[in-house]
């Protein structure tokens, strides 16, 4: 079991610290929770103790994952195959690779978005899903690194080509 303080990350939240973890009575039935202060934003996520590998909730990456982030990065996947799909089914695959909690994925879909932005060619949704994206990988960034927010800012910036 993780304690108060531990550094975890959770799917389409991201990096988040573990500030409290507290019990409920429900019926006579006890139940855990870890309450995650998520990193880039204001939000706190309870999340049930017993559930929380099934719900998708890790550990940090370790830094041995950064080489492999910077090459997705700074590659140019061919995105003409994915400008045929209609917009709406892009944004569900999109949800769909965040939801795995993947680093690598969240970094492809983040790359995927970046380049068809700079072409000018996403929707609303799409620009949500880039800026969420974005800020799932800067959060477990700034806990595999021990940087801050506006520091790993720069290093994706500059990785992202």
């Amino acid at each position: 079991m993780r304690k108060i303080g531990d550094h975890v990350v959770y799917p389409m939240h991201g990096g988040a610290t573990i500030s409290n973890i507290y019990e409920v009575d429900n019926d006579g039935v006890k139940m855990e929770y870890y309450v995650l202060k998520v990193l880039c934003n204001d939000l706190v996520v309870n999340v049930p103790v017993a559930q929380a590998e099934k719900l998708g909730m890790r550990d940090v990456s370790d830094r041995s994952v950064l080489g492999k982030l910077m090459e997705v990065l700074q590659d140019k996947p061919d995105v003409t195959e994915i400008k045929t799909v209609s917009w709406n089914r892009r944004q569900q695959m999109y949800i769909d690779r965040l939801k795995t909690g993947d680093i690598l994925k969240v970094a492809e879909t983040y790359k995927m978005l970046w380049i068809l932005e700079s072409e000018n060619r996403i929707s609303v949704g799409e620009r949500r899903l880039l800026r969420t994206s974005f800020r799932i990988l800067q959060s477990e960034i700034m806990l595999i690194e021990d940087k801050d927010e506006f520091t790993v800012e720069a290093w994706l910036e500059e990785h992202t080509k």
